[in-house]
């Protein structure tokens, strides 16, 4: 089987994640995005890879934390 482009994937995820928390949760785009770059760093910081099984489920959670969702 062959594997897909890592960056393909992460950016397609990242598009996904962005529009669940902009269409689902209602969040303005500008806003989705500035969350996302603000977890692309905390998850850098944690030390969690794009390739990291847990990276879009602690991305959605540490989103819904900052918008206070939990």
């Amino acid at each position: 089987m062959r594997r897909g482009d890592p960056q393909r994937i992460y950016d397609a995820k990242l598009a996904g994640l962005r529009n669940r928390v902009r269409d689902a949760w209602r969040v303005p785009g500008d806003r989705a995005d500035a969350l996302l770059a603000e977890w692309q760093v905390e998850a850098a910081a944690r030390g969690l890879e794009h390739g990291d099984p847990a990276y879009w489920s602690q991305a959605e959670r540490w989103v819904e934390e900052q918008l206070g969702r939990s």
